[in-house]
């Protein structure tokens, strides 16, 4: 009996939560076909949004001069992450990405599944700041002028104004505890997939918010809110088929990337803080409408309008 991709990734749902743990294996579904059987098991819709759920592990690279506590104007924030999961997200046909949230299915991919793993490194700088309506102090970030840490040796150029670069890679292999050179070249030996950065369209945006701590074991802390809308400097593949006639839709930023979540910073009594300071969990949302993708474009502008008196009146309060 011949089984087609899709019935491979359904397959490939069952067997995600059952599989064998962490170990280096090998993935034979690629990110395209999990996508394409998310978008199946959303069905129906016209504006169908995917959830990336990550883990990551980063670090604070001081910028000359700087030795406050807190993030500062020429910091770097650096680090690796694996994508763990893709989800359907609700409400569907909305473009508000900040008011989409994860539900069901979900399909874990990576290390023990039938799925490639998806990995990625980043590197940003802090260019500034303020405080908010709550008094919490937040700094904005921005690509680097050039690549010193994670970014820094990655195989082939990378674009201008890259953030994110992201990795698909059928050896799942990913790890962290080695050490930062070890952990960072099982995130960047795959093919690349998608960079992610600022390229000037909608309204784009990273942004740390330094929070009230909030314990959370082991020493480690809650410490502060990550909130980013970015685009495609490179855009993925698209959706397997029968999903190939969709495409990634702007969402309410007139971006193509929004992504929110929290990030714990280390305690002493954690193993992971040897090379590590923080480790956050932020899923990212991407819509997906049918194609052309043209015809949303008046949409998109409209749905940017509104995100960027929103990011306005957020600079102002």
């Amino acid at each position: 009996m011949k089984f087609g991709k899709m019935a491979l990734a359904a397959a490939g749902i069952a067997l995600g939560g059952w599989l064998a743990g962490p170990t280096q294996g090998a993935g034979v579904l690629s990110i395209s076909d999990a996508i394409a059987s998310i978008l199946t098991a959303e069905a129906p819709g016209v504006i169908l949004p995917v959830v990336f759920e990550d883990d990551d592990f980063s670090y604070v690279k001081k910028g000359r001069n700087n030795t406050g506590p807190g993030l500062e104007v020429g910091d770097i924030v650096t680090g690796i992450l694996e994508v763990q999961a893709i989800r359907a997200g609700s409400p569907k046909n909305s473009l508000f990405a900040p008011g989409i949230s994860k539900t069901s299915p979900s399909i874990n991919i990576g290390a023990g599944t039938l799925y490639n793993e998806l990995t990625a490194a980043f590197e940003l700088v802090v260019t500034g700041g303020g405080i908010d309506p709550n008094g919490n102090p937040y700094a904005l970030l921005s690509s680097p002028p050039s690549f010193t840490e994670a970014l820094s040796g990655v195989a082939g150029a990378i674009p201008g104004q890259t953030a994110i670069m992201i990795f698909e890679d059928p050896l799942q292999d990913f790890n962290v505890g080695v050490s930062r050179p070890a952990d960072k070249a099982t995130a960047v030996n795959g093919v690349v997939w998608a960079n992610i950065g600022f390229i000037g369209v909608g309204t784009e945006f990273y942004k740390i918010t330094d929070v009230t701590d909030v314990p959370a074991g082991q020493g480690t802390t809650i410490s502060e809110v990550v909130e980013f809308s970015l685009n495609y400097i490179q855009a993925p593949p698209p959706p397997s088929a029968p999903w190939g006639g969709w495409d990634a839709a702007k969402n309410n930023f007139g971006t193509d990337v929004y992504a929110s979540g929290v990030l714990k910073k280390y305690g002493p009594g954690d193993p992971n803080s040897a090379f590590y300071d923080r480790n956050s969990d932020i899923d990212a949302v991407v819509l997906y409408v049918p194609l052309p993708s043209a015809a949303w474009a008046g949409l998109s502008l409209m749905s940017a309008m509104f995100g960027l008196q929103a990011w306005r009146r957020f600079r102002q309060a």
